[in-house]
């Protein structure tokens, strides 16, 4: 299929040979020919297609999700749909590049992270929980449109509560209860 902008792809691939042109990676992205680099843009176009976004897009109508408005960027200032555009081309670039690059990016699990860590010397071992966090794209990627993505709570509906009272606790009396010792 051929790469269309606003059909099947944020930006034209020239935008994307301009965009590499001085990056330390423009060797990687020249060396894929002109019909694989369009089929790594229409992936990522697909990809992000798939994914739930903050704000709405700017004409309702319009096939892809971007440009949007209602968004902010990373120091909380207000986003244009342009900038916007901009920004998903951008990230759409560098995803097309990491999919070039190695196809099983699209299958990485890296977005569950990692939570246990050993040490083992000898006789002696030490295992603890330590959260790592992973995500769905590239950092670079993530970095550009990270602030852009829905939450998993956002896109299951939940919203995140926080509740609580100025009254003290109802349960200061345990004998109520027939405790008189810890557990």
């Amino acid at each position: 299929m051929a790469l269309v902008v606003g059909t099947n792809s944020y930006a034209p691939r020239a935008d994307a040979d301009t965009y590499f042109a001085d990056s330390i990676r423009a060797a990687q992205w020249i060396a894929f020919s002109e019909p694989l680099r369009d089929s790594g843009m229409v992936e990522a176009t697909r990809v992000f297609e798939r994914q739930r976004w903050r704000g709405e897009k700017e004409i309702s109508t319009q096939t892809l999700a971007f440009g949007r408005t209602g968004l902010t960027g990373k120091e909380g200032e207000s986003v244009t749909p342009a900038q916007s555009l901009l920004d998903i081309s951008e990230a759409q670039f560098e995803y097309a590049l990491a999919l070039l690059v190695d196809a099983s990016v699209l299958e990485s699990n890296d977005a569950t992270g990692s939570n246990v860590k050993s040490l083992k010397a000898g006789s002696a071992a030490m295992e603890f929980f330590r959260v790592t966090t992973g995500t769905r794209f590239p950092v670079i990627v993530t970095d550009i449109i990270g602030q852009y993505l829905l939450g998993s709570a956002a896109a299951l509906g939940v919203t995140p509560c926080v509740s609580g009272t100025d009254v003290e606790s109802g349960f200061t009396d345990r004998d109520q209860f027939g405790f008189r010792e810890p557990l």
